[in-house]
């Protein structure tokens, strides 16, 4: 199988149990799957806005095979020539990372297919 990178939106629906979790709970089982700390901080936004601990959830992410990769100096200038205007940084980074490593970007995000940035994206739903 693939390897995956996975974007906010992404492990927002699976702690969430949004639609799309199924399809995030199954890459993670079945493929290598990394995120950039970017889209991490998201993340950890969304949990400490509603209260909850962060580090809990990251452990439990890595303990089923999530691994978090650093935002350095490459990656901030791969993020930075993605021509798609209306993409955020987070965006800009789960792609950059996927591009990098020759994964497949997993997002909730529709918009992301409306841009040709040579990254294979998959949508959860």
């Amino acid at each position: 199988m693939s390897n995956y990178v996975l974007d906010a939106s992404a492990v927002l629906a699976l702690l969430n149990n949004e639609t799309g979790a199924d399809r995030v709970q199954s890459v993670l089982e079945e493929a290598t799957c990394f995120m950039s700390v970017v889209n991490w901080s998201e993340v950890a936004r969304k949990l400490v806005s509603k209260g909850r601990a962060v580090e809990p959830v990251a452990e439990s992410l890595q303990a089923v095979g999530l691994e978090f990769k650093n935002f350095d100096y490459d990656l901030a200038v791969a993020s930075a020539q993605i021509a798609a205007p209306p993409l955020s940084l987070g965006d800009r980074a789960c792609l950059s990372l996927a591009a990098v490593l020759g994964a497949i970007a997993l997002s909730a995000d529709q918009i992301w297919l409306t841009f040709d940035t040579g990254v294979n994206v998959e949508l959860i739903r």
